[in-house]
């Protein structure tokens, strides 16, 4: 990735191999049954390769690369909640206060994760992508990063 951010072209195909897999396997259990993964993992990579002239080299890339894939699959998950039409679902429509409030709490929650290391958010990715290891160094790992994120969450908004 440094190399690629640093205008090397030829590492365009290494990062490729390398990220492909993990981006496709992080949208496919994040979207879990949408028939938009190859497309939501393909929109992925192309901001990837957009951004890396913007890549700090002392960053993970793999976190890095996690971060722009979150975004994505969030931004199809809107697309697909904005879709759906509340009498298809049999579901009450989302009241405009109610709509108001998750979204409150989505931005409270992204504001607590940007106060963590970043070693703490690519932990806590992980185990949104259900790619966290079982060893016991990987458990307390995640157990820290957890337990750090409910202390900010916890001193900005109270229990």
């Amino acid at each position: 990735m440094t190399d690629l951010s640093r205008g090397d072209r030829a590492a365009f195909d290494q990062v490729f191999a390398l990220a492909w897999p993990m981006v496709r396997g992080f949208a496919a259990r994040w979207l879990s049954g949408s028939a938009e993964v190859d497309d939501v993992a393909q929109r992925a990579l192309v901001k990837v390769f957009e951004q890396a002239p913007a890549f700090d080299p002392r960053r993970d890339a793999s976190s890095w690369v996690l971060e722009v894939t979150v975004w994505e699959c969030r931004t199809e998950r809107s697309r697909v909640r904005r879709q759906r039409a509340p009498e298809a679902s049999g579901a009450a429509p989302e009241t405009p206060a109610a709509d108001v409030e998750r979204r409150e709490l989505l931005q409270a929650l992204d504001d607590a994760m940007s106060g963590l290391a970043e070693s703490d958010r690519a932990e806590l990715a992980r185990v949104l992508a259900e790619e966290a290891a079982g060893d016991a160094a990987s458990r307390k790992r995640r157990q820290r990063a957890v337990e750090r994120l409910t202390t900010l969450w916890r001193r900005m908004h109270g229990d």
